[in-house]
C-alpha cells in the first residue's frame, strides 16, 4: 500500500473511531478530546509496571514495552523480564501477545 494510501485508510478509520466515541463513549468523559481519553486509560491500565510512562503517542510507544504491558493486562502473559529484552525483540512478543489474544476473542464474535 502507497504511503499516501495507508495515511487515508488510517484518515477515514480514526473518523469512524471519534464518531463511535462520541455516541458510545462513557457519560462523565464523552464530551474529552479522544486522544486524551485514550491516554488517560493507557496510564490508568500501565500504573502498575515499572518503567512505563505514557506522555504521549510517539516516544511513549517507541520501544514496544508499553505496548506490550497494556497486552499483558489483559492476557497475563508472562512478562516479568520484558524491560530487559532487546527492543527488536520486543515487536515480535507483542505479536505473539496479539496472536494469543484474537485466539482468546475471534473479532467476528463479539456483540454489537
Amino acid at each position: 500500500m502507497a504511503d499516501n494510501q495507508q495515511k487515508a485508510v488510517y484518515a477515514v478509520w480514526w473518523s469512524m473511531v471519534q464518531a463511535f466515541w462520541k455516541r458510545y463513549g462513557p457519560d462523565p468523559i464523552r464530551e474529552e478530546k479522544l486522544s486524551e481519553a485514550i491516554k488517560q486509560w493507557c496510564l490508568e491500565v500501565t500504573k502498575d509496571y515499572e518503567e512505563v510512562s505514557v506522555c504521549d503517542f510517539t516516544s511513549s510507544w517507541r520501544d514496544g514495552y508499553a505496548f506490550n504491558c497494556l497486552l499483558h493486562s489483559f492476557d497475563g502473559k508472562e512478562t516479568s523480564d520484558l524491560h530487559k529484552t532487546l527492543r527488536n525483540r520486543r515487536y515480535d512478543s507483542h505479536k505473539c501477545h496479539t496472536d494469543h489474544i484474537e485466539n482468546l476473542i475471534p473479532v467476528h464474535q463479539i456483540e454489537k
